[in-house]
């Protein structure tokens, strides 16, 4: 009757050492398969033809360290590994540990015996990083369907402003064409005429293009994808998605961007889905003000250490003790909604190790802040 055994890839160049190992294993009641490789080089070719199931490799080897064959990162990890030595070092420990090994063994007469249980407890470790990261994974898919979810609703909900944003361009296209016909037939004293309103139509057919890429843009289900990026460029993208839909509102745009800001690795998408939801709560929060007390303001600041972004209304305000709830799942203030743009929004800006928080105007309205690590230093945000 055939079993199933566990694959286990032996490193190690020490003959008397692989044999007390295999020899240990094979006494065990556990169906084990030992494969032994003597070199990093005979073990990535192992690695690469057929995974096995568990690692264990000798930190001293003919051609390098046994740390070189762990991945450069735990997340990149297929298989665990352990890792021994001969002789106890703590630095040497610690290498390991971070390098992703999940134990770490110094060789003697009784550790190399027990190494089959040493193997069986890493192998249930392992099965719970696995299962810990597919439930992870299984998170960021449903996370990423509902950022998806919650920007196509922003845009069902600016539809009309945008579909007349379209109209302008395309309205002007065909007024441009127009005259086109109507000159043609006449003679070259109105060349330059003609001239002017061809250019016109190139004009208004690149801003309609501009509005469908914004728009494609911001509502595309992308897997998400860092680069640099300044946030002043980003607030102004912003500002023109949303133009339409502010002025429908009689709520005026007040952008005060520091043109000393560096650019930072974001996911564009990701932050302008931030700054749209935070921008439309801040409009739809003044719809009870007089429109020339409608005002949103953004301002870009930095320090040392991150660039921030405030997001101000002029609205009635939110109470103290409804500031946190704000961000909890399916909390909301709107007699429409559903409640998830900020939680939405405080978990992309945590995702990206930054801070968004809500606070009290002196006067009246709310401030929602979010700030962002600069991380390495680039080129200015101009």
């Amino acid at each position: 009757m055939a079993t199933n055994k566990t694959r286990v890839l032996l490193v190690e160049d020490d003959d008397n050492h692989a044999f007390l190992i295999q020899s240990a294993f094979t006494d065990h009641k556990r169906q084990w398969q030992i494969e032994i490789a003597k070199t990093i080089e005979e073990a990535r070719q192992n690695l690469n033809e057929s995974p096995p199931e568990l690692v264990i490799v000798d930190f001293v080897l003919p051609d390098g360290r046994g740390t070189e064959l762990l991945p450069a990162s735990r997340t990149s990890m297929c298989v665990p590994y352990i890792l021994m030595t001969s002789q106890g070092n703590e630095a040497v420990a610690v290498e390991a540990i971070k390098g992703g090994a999940l134990d770490y063994v110094v060789k003697s007469e009784f550790s190399l015996a027990e190494m089959p249980r040493t193997a069986e407890r890493v192998l249930r470790e392992w099965e719970l990083i696995v299962e810990r990261q597919r439930a992870k994974d299984r998170e960021n898919e449903l996370f990423s369907l509902l950022a998806h979810a919650d920007r196509k609703n922003a845009m069902g909900e600016m539809a009309t402003a945008l579909a007349h944003e379209v109209n302008q361009p395309l309205a002007a296209i065909a007024n441009y064409a127009g005259t086109c016909l109507t000159v043609l037939p006449q003679n070259e004293e109105r060349y330059d005429e003609l001239r002017d309103a061809l250019l016109r139509i190139d004009q208004q057919v690149r801003r309609a293009g501009d509005i469908i890429r914004r728009l494609k843009c911001y509502v595309s289900k992308s897997v998400p994808e860092t680069s640099l990026v300044g946030l002043n460029h980003l607030i102004l993208e912003v500002a023109n998605l949303v133009r339409v839909a502010l002025k429908s509102h009689n709520v005026e745009l007040e952008l005060q961007l520091d043109d000393s800001l560096p650019q930072i690795r974001v996911d564009t998408v990701q932050i302008q889905q931030v700054i749209v939801n935070l921008v439309q709560n801040a409009l739809e929060s003044m719809v009870d003000m007089e429109p020339p007390e409608r005002i949103v303001r953004v301002i870009t600041t930095s320090n040392s250490d991150n660039v921030s972004v405030d997001i101000s209304d002029c609205g009635r305000g939110i109470p103290h003790e409804l500031s946190e709830k704000l961000f909890e799942p399916h909390f909301t203030t709107k007699s429409q909604g559903l409640g998830m743009g900020l939680t939405i929004s405080r978990r992309i800006i945590e995702d990206h190790d930054g801070q968004l928080t809500c606070s009290a105007n002196p006067k009246h309205g709310s401030t929602f802040r979010f700030s962002l690590p600069k991380g390495e230093q680039t080129a200015l945000d101009v």
